[in-house]
């Protein structure tokens, strides 16, 4: 079951000193790191109590922003379908759990994310080397569509659709997931016309540029509104590349995007 932890006030967290320990380290013991960024790192972590793994993301806020991370918790506590990376619990603190990986700030407290444990590999690197090689182009692609297709029914635009935030469960499947732990989520509350499967067209402000070159959609980068179609542009890329292959160069994937364009 999903639980939502929101934090109204960063002034109710102590730091990990006042009390002697973080309910990170009580809850969870560290196994890995799987990778760090600018904001935060994720790692591997076995829940003590229910001796299973899991993926827990360690991501840091400004104070003044703290209702950001909560809107992200919010959305992805209300995310549920198959194809789309589990969430099972998110909390904050007021000092990183993991100090050599994350750089302690007395301007910063910390969210943490519980979510579901992926394969390490992800749609990227299958691009590359094909392998495993039970999978097929026709799962990877329906498995995608189905995912994206659920989240803009939840008036959701993922903005950040690359293969490096395409992932593979246990059992192959595909798991979309990174829905903004650094970046935010657009939810469309406008809506003006309705599509011929009778999908609603939102159109959304944009509060800021994020994506993944090549597969950003230039109305992220060039306009001041946009709808789900953002990422139906970086789909026709990924998808691209799923049938013919990665490109192998800068100039190469500039030239076919011209095309697609």
């Amino acid at each position: 079951m999903a639980v939502v932890n929101i934090l109204e006030n960063p002034s109710q967290l102590q730091s990990t000193e006042e009390h002697q320990t973080s309910r990170f380290f009580e809850d969870f013991d560290f196994v890995k790191l799987l990778g760090k960024g600018a904001f935060g790192c994720v790692c591997v972590a076995l829940k003590k109590k229910e001796e299973k793994h899991f993926t827990v993301k360690c991501i840091e806020f400004e104070e003044e922003n703290v209702q950001l991370g909560n809107r992200e918790v919010k959305v992805l506590s209300g995310l549920k379908h198959r194809n789309i990376v589990s969430y099972y619990n998110a909390w904050w603190e007021k000092n990183p759990a993991w100090e050599y990986f994350v750089k302690k700030s007395r301007n910063f407290i910390y969210l943490y994310i519980q979510m579901e444990l992926c394969r390490e590999e992800n749609l990227a690197q299958w691009l590359k080397t094909r392998e495993p090689v039970q999978l097929n182009e026709n799962q990877i692609i329906r498995e995608i569509l189905s995912a994206v297709k659920y989240l803009h029914r939840q008036k959701l635009v993922h903005r950040d659709l690359s293969p490096n935030n395409i992932f593979f469960g246990f059992n192959l499947s595909i798991k979309v997931g990174d829905f903004g732990s650094t970046k935010e989520l657009i939810v469309d509350e406008s809506f003006q016309a309705t599509n011929s499967e009778g999908l609603q067209d939102p159109q959304s402000k944009q509060v800021s540029v994020t994506g993944t070159v090549p597969y950003i959609a230039p109305e992220l980068v060039n306009s001041s509104s946009y709808n789900h179609k953002v990422d139906v542009y970086s789909l026709g890329i990924i998808l691209f590349e799923i049938i013919m292959g990665p490109f192998k160069t800068d100039s190469e994937r500039s030239s076919h995007i011209r095309l697609l364009n």
